[in-house]
């Protein structure tokens, strides 16, 4: 699908949002089976739901007549906020949802007085020339071996103070 962004309206996760955001999150990363296998889940709701209880991480979840259509977790650092899951709606997907979401990450250390905003991405997916464009730079990759599959995860920040 593509066009402009559809109207969100963000707001914290709560626990009663683990089940919605699971299939959110297991729905967008379908993708990912290309590299895991057919069948490969991201996350599943024991991960969701320990990752809404941590004190020091939380979702933001982007909703459209009243539907999660966008998701992304964040976790807090000592000097800045890191995120990952961030998912999209398949059909809502190619519309700059990604980038509405990841200006609401950089809105919210800008909030918490916090200067950098952090993610690790997978180099195969083509992911780091879409944060590059968002203002992210590379600091580092690192290879690693998920479900017998070897990975390239880079490794990227931007300093949202500036």
């Amino acid at each position: 699908m593509n066009g402009a962004a559809p109207a969100i309206t963000i707001r914290y996760a709560g626990a009663a949002d683990a089940a919605s955001i699971t299939d959110l999150t297991n729905r967008a990363y379908v993708v990912e089976e290309a590299i895991f296998g057919k069948g490969h889940l991201r996350t599943d709701l024991d991960e969701i739901a320990a990752s809404l209880a941590d004190p020091g991480t939380f979702f933001l979840l982007g909703e459209c007549d009243g539907r999660a259509i966008t998701s992304v977790r964040v976790s807090r650092q000592p000097d800045g906020l890191y995120f990952s899951m961030l998912s999209i709606d398949p059909a809502a997907q190619s519309r700059g949802l990604g980038g509405v979401m990841v200006r609401a990450v950089e809105d919210e250390a800008r909030r918490r007085h916090l200067p950098y905003v952090r993610l690790n991405c997978i180099k195969e997916r083509n992911l780091p020339a879409f944060y590059a464009r968002l203002g992210y730079t590379r600091t580092h990759d690192e290879r690693e071996v998920i479900a017998g599959v070897e990975i390239t995860f880079t490794y990227m920040e931007r300093n949202v103070a500036r």
